[in-house]
Parts: structure tokens; sequence; C-alpha cells
């Protein structure tokens, strides 16, 4: 018991020494880009450490395990099929990254019907170069970096599905609002959102990158927006993956 208090005490004082760290290094980041958000800064430190060797096997990014990609991709799109998308509707992929879900519903929504949302377009531009001659041309994907503009841009698009499915781990709390009043600016009454996120029981950092939000925090959030969660089965698009449908309330 008391080697088990140790173990514990000792990962606390850790968490604690790379809260300060990570807190610093955003700090002087943020000296260096006044106006520019957490998301921002993540994407570039997500960068560096790819770039640097210190990260692999993650969902952006080209160095990754391709085969579970396509894989998760393909499961997601067929459930999205099995809710009733169809070729001729308007998907969003928010937090759209390398593209890897992307590139599945790509092949089959009709051509300029996938549309991919970021904070910065370093990694869906860097997708880009995977794909073969001509296909972006032929696919003519709408990929845009998150602005007031273009979500308005992607809401006249009338989207009929909304997919937000790896990102919300990466919002720290006190932006978690803000990434669901943007997301949700781009939805009309019939457009349907999925979030693939599994709620705790508590909000706060894990360590080294993500945050957890409890199911609380983001009802809150949501209720502002006259939006609430639904975490039935029934009530999903995937059901197998963690995560929620937003419905109005």
């Amino acid at each position: 018991m008391i080697g088990k208090l140790r173990a514990w005490l000792a990962q606390r004082r850790e968490w604690r020494r790379r809260w300060r760290k990570r807190n610093k290094k955003y700090a002087r980041w943020l000296a260096t880009h006044p106006g520019q958000s957490y998301a921002q800064f993540y994407v570039e430190e997500t960068r560096r450490q790819i770039d640097a060797g210190m990260m692999t096997y993650s969902n952006i990014g080209l160095d990754v395990d391709i085969g579970f990609m396509n894989k998760r991709a393909q499961g997601i799109l067929e459930a999205f099929k099995r809710a009733g998308c169809q070729p001729h509707h308007v998907v969003v992929d928010y937090g759209c990254g390398s593209l890897w879900i992307g590139e599945a519903f790509m092949n089959y929504l009709e051509p300029g019907n996938y549309v991919g949302l970021d904070v910065a377009d370093g990694f869906y531009a860097e997708a880009l170069t995977r794909f073969p001659e001509g296909y972006v041309a032929e696919r003519r994907p709408m990929l845009r970096v998150i602005s007031q503009d273009s979500l308005r841009e992607v809401r006249d698009r009338k989207p009929d599905f909304i997919l937000s499915t790896g990102v919300l781990m990466h919002v720290p709390p006190e932006d978690l609002a803000g990434y669901f009043a943007r997301l949700t600016a781009v939805a009309l009454p019939h457009t349907r959102i999925e979030i693939g996120y599994q709620a705790t029981l508590f909000s706060g950092w894990e360590p080294p990158r993500f945050w957890s939000h409890s199911r609380f925090a983001i009802g809150s959030a949501l209720a502002r927006l006259g939006y609430k969660a639904r975490y039935a089965a029934r009530h999903r698009i995937v059901p197998t993956m963690q995560g929620f449908a937003l419905v109005r309330r």
C-alpha cells in the first residue's frame, strides 16, 4: 500500500512538472504569436515533434500505420452509409488532419461534396502529396482553414453530416465552448453531427498532450448553444466508436 502511494505521489509530481513546462512553452509561443490560439500552438508543436522523430503512428502526418488508418476510415464510412449518407450528400470533416478519414469519403461522395476543415493547413497540404496525379482535380475536395469566412462558406454548402473525431481531446477546457460554437456554426436544422470522443468523469489535463472533458462540462458548453449531447447508440451515427451525437434542444 505504501509503495502504491509513493508511486502515485511520484506520478503527480511528474504531471505537475510537465504541466508547468507546457504552460511556460505555450506562454513563450503566445509572446511571439499574439492573438493566435492554443489549437495553432498544438499543430506547430505536433509538427515539430513528428519532424524530430519524437512522435510516430499518430493520426496526423504521413508517418502512421496506414493499414490501421484505412481500416478505421472504412469502418466510419460504412457506419455513415448505414445512417443514410449517400454520394450526393455534403459531409464536413471538422479537424480533418491528414485526410485519412477524408480519403474514404472523397472516394465515396460525389466530387466536391467532401469538406475538410482544420485550424491550420499544414497536415492536409502534406496529405495531398500522397494522392496519385489527377486525384484531387477529380474529387475536388473543399479544404479550408477554420475562420469566420470559411465557416460561412461551408454553411452555405448546407452540410448533411458533420464528423469531428480525434479532435476534442486536443481542446483545452477554456476553448471547449468555442470549439462547439465553431463546429455548430456550419450546421443547419437537418444536419447530423457526430463527435468521436470518450467523455470522462472529471475534466483535466492528461499528460503529455491530451485533455479530458466530463459529460457535465460538455453539456454545459452545448446548452449555451442550444444543443445537447446524445450518448445512446440509437442516436449515434458510429455507435461502435466512443462519442456522442449533437442534437438541438
